[in-house]
């Protein structure tokens, strides 16, 4: 394989085992990213993702390891209700930890850390609680609150890249932050789905010099169709 300035290889492996039960997804994986651009020679993450369905409760846990260029590692875990008394509510706490050098490879933290995209999944550790309220059919309003954390005070947190710091290097302070995340599911027709989602991300008082903004908000609406 050739590549030249510019180019970006990625190459992985992911397999997928439920128990015939369904009380038991286990998904392990391997990818391998060479990226040109940045001069990444090689970077190997492997990991897996579990999900257990059990009485009243799920549990849901993630952990990876990468090796090669850099040496990373990162875990998230999840504990939700099943819905709660005829009203339907359902509650869930989960938690997130990321080392200072940890690659998010390509980053999508609206599944794990929010609507805002402030933060990226790198040197950052926190707790998240959510609410979920079911309205009429077929819809469902959710609430969900996180405080974020560095995992390490010798290094800065960064941005949704993992790339670019939001705070000075030297900085001592471990919290970076809160947000809250309002967003509301529905299906308009038997086929589409609508997805409204406002996030407010709240900033200490450090961390607002580096962002320039005293809050931040981002506001989101989707319509996604399944044929």
């Amino acid at each position: 394989m050739n590549a030249g300035t510019g180019d970006q290889d990625f190459h992985g492996t992911y397999l997928s085992w439920t128990h015939p039960n369904q009380s038991v997804s286990l998904s392990p994986y391997l990818f391998w990213l060479r990226d040109q651009r940045s001069s990444l020679s090689q970077l190997f993450t492997s990991g897996f993702h579990l999900r257990l369905n059990l009485n009243d409760i799920e549990v849901g846990a993630e952990a990876s390891g990468q090796w090669g260029e850099t040496n990373g590692q990162q875990a998230w875990g999840e504990i939700k209700s099943k819905p709660i008394t005829s009203l339907g509510f359902r509650v869930s706490l989960d938690g997130f930890w990321s080392s200072p050098d940890f690659n998010p490879l390509f980053p999508s933290t609206h599944k794990w850390l929010g609507w805002a995209d402030e933060l990226g999944r790198r040197n950052l550790s926190g707790l998240g609680f959510q609410l979920g309220l079911p309205g009429s059919a077929n819809s469902e309003l959710t609430i969900r609150g996180l405080h974020f954390l560095k995992t390490s005070t010798e290094y800065p947190a960064y941005q949704l890249d993992a790339t670019t710091p939001v705070n000075h290097v030297t900085s001592k302070s471990q919290v970076l932050g809160s947000e809250i995340d309002i967003s509301l599911k529905s299906m308009v027709l038997p086929s589409v789905e609508l997805l409204a989602a406002a996030s407010v991300f709240l900033p200490t008082e450090e961390l607002k010099q580096g962002l320039s903004e005293p809050w931040l908000g981002r506001f989101e609406v989707s319509l996604v169709s399944n044929f």
